[in-house]
C-alpha cells in the first residue's frame, strides 16, 4: 500500500497515488487513505449496483433479496422487505376500500392506511375548497370578498381596510383618546384642518372660555404650576412665544389672575419688562464680588427703553451688533 504524501508547502490534504477505482478500474490519485472511487459518479454507481454478497430475508414472505452495496444491512433505516407489496401486506394496508370522490363523484380505491382519503386528485381537492368559500361584505369599503370557512369570522377584505377601520374606539389599544405628553394631558380631536390630531386639554378649555379657536402661536399656561388643573380661573393666555419667553425668563412679573374673560375684549396687556438698574458714578461702578470696575453701556438709555417695550435679547443683539450672550450680560450688569 502506498503511503500518503503531503505537499512541500505543508498543505493538510494528503495524496495517495496509484489507487484503482472499484467501478471503472482506472488508476487515480486519492486524497484520503480510505478513498475507494475516483469520482462522485463512480461512488453513486457503486451504491446503485446490487450485490449477492449482502442478502437479507424479507420479514413477510421470507424470500432472500439483495440490497445495494452502499446500504447498511442492519439498523432502523435498513431494508426489511423485498417489495412494496410485502410492506402493505405485512402492515395490513393491502385491503383497499371503494369510495367516491367528494368533488366529481368518480370511484377510487382508498387504502386502509389513509382513512381520510376523499378526493381522487389534488385538482379535485382545490376545486372543492374553492366551492366551500364564504362570501362576506367588508365593513370598511363595502366590497364583497370570499374567505375560507376557517376564516369565516373575518369582516375586512384587506390589510389596508383593517388599518383604516380599527381606529379610535375600534382599536384594542384605545384609551379614550387621551394621552399624557410632557406633563400635560392631550385629547384627540376631529375637526377641519386637525383631522386625527391631538390638542391639549388646557387649550380646549381656553377656546371654550374665549369663544374662538386658538392660533398656533398662542400659549396657555397654568398659574399655579399644576398642569393638571385646567380650571378657567387657573389659565392665562399669551399671544405668542415671545411673551412666553419673557415670562419664563422672569423679565415680566408672573400674572396673579386669569385673563381669559378680559382677553376677548381687550386682548393681552403686557406689563413693563423688569430691568435691573444700577447706581453709577461718572458712568462707573465697582463690582461687589470681583472688585472690578464696570463701565455703563454708551447706549444704556436706548436699551432700557426698548427692553421695557418688550424687545427680546436676540433683537437687541442684532440692532446693536453684538452677540446674544454679550447683550444678556449688558442687560444684567451695564444698565
Amino acid at each position: 500500500m502506498s503511503h500518503p504524501h503531503y505537499s512541500p508547502g505543508g498543505h493538510w490534504m494528503p495524496s495517495v497515488p496509484g489507487q484503482i477505482c472499484r467501478v471503472c478500474e482506472k488508476q487515480y490519485t486519492a486524497h484520503r487513505v480510505n478513498q475507494k472511487f475516483c469520482s462522485r459518479k463512480c461512488a453513486g454507481l457503486a451504491r446503485r449496483l446490487p450485490t449477492s454478497l449482502r442478502g437479507k430475508s424479507c420479514l413477510h414472505c421470507g424470500k432472500t433479496f439483495e440490497i445495494p452495496a452502499g446500504q447498511n444491512a442492519s439498523g432502523s433505516h435498513a431494508a426489511k422487505y423485498c417489495s412494496r407489496e410485502c410492506v402493505r401486506a405485512h402492515h395490513g394496508w393491502s385491503q383497499a376500500r371503494r369510495v367516491s370522490c367528494a368533488n366529481c363523484g368518480k370511484p377510487l380505491d382508498a387504502s386502509a392506511r389513509d382513512a381520510s382519503q376523499r378526493f381522487c386528485s389534488t385538482a379535485c381537492l382545490s376545486v372543492y375548497r374553492r366551492s366551500r368559500r364564504v362570501t362576506k361584505t367588508c365593513l370598511n369599503c363595502g366590497k364583497m370578498f370570499t374567505v375560507s370557512r376557517a376564516r369565516s369570522d373575518e369582516m375586512l377584505c384587506s390589510r389596508a381596510c383593517s388599518t383604516s377601520y380599527y381606529v379610535r374606539d375600534r382599536s384594542p389599544g384605545w384609551q379614550g383618546g387621551v394621552v399624557k405628553q410632557n406633563g400635560r394631558m392631550f385629547r384627540r380631536i376631529d375637526r377641519e384642518g386637525y383631522a386625527a390630531k391631538y390638542d391639549g386639554d388646557h387649550r380646549l378649555v381656553a377656546e371654550r372660555t374665549i369663544g374662538r379657536r386658538l392660533k398656533r402661536n398662542e400659549v396657555v399656561i397654568c398659574l399655579d404650576g399644576n398642569n393638571d388643573n385646567h380650571a378657567p380661573a387657573n389659565l392665562f393666555l399669551l399671544p405668542n412665544q415671545k411673551e412666553f419667553g419673557l415670562l419664563k425668563a422672569g423679565s415680566v412679573p408672573w400674572p396673579a389672575e386669569s385673563n381669559l374673560r378680559s382677553y376677548r375684549d381687550r386682548g393681552y396687556s403686557r406689563p413693563d419688562v423688569i430691568v435691573v438698574l444700577h447706581e453709577w458714578e461718572n458712568d462707573r461702578r465697582q463690582n461687589a464680588e470681583s472688585k472690578r470696575y464696570i463701565t455703563r453701556h454708551p447706549h444704556a438709555d436706548e436699551i432700557i427703553k426698548r427692553r421695557r417695550a418688550g424687545a427680546s435679547v436676540r433683537q437687541l443683539a442684532k440692532d446693536f451688533g453684538t452677540s446674544m450672550s454679550t447683550m444678556a450680560q449688558t442687560i444684567r450688569n451695564r444698565l
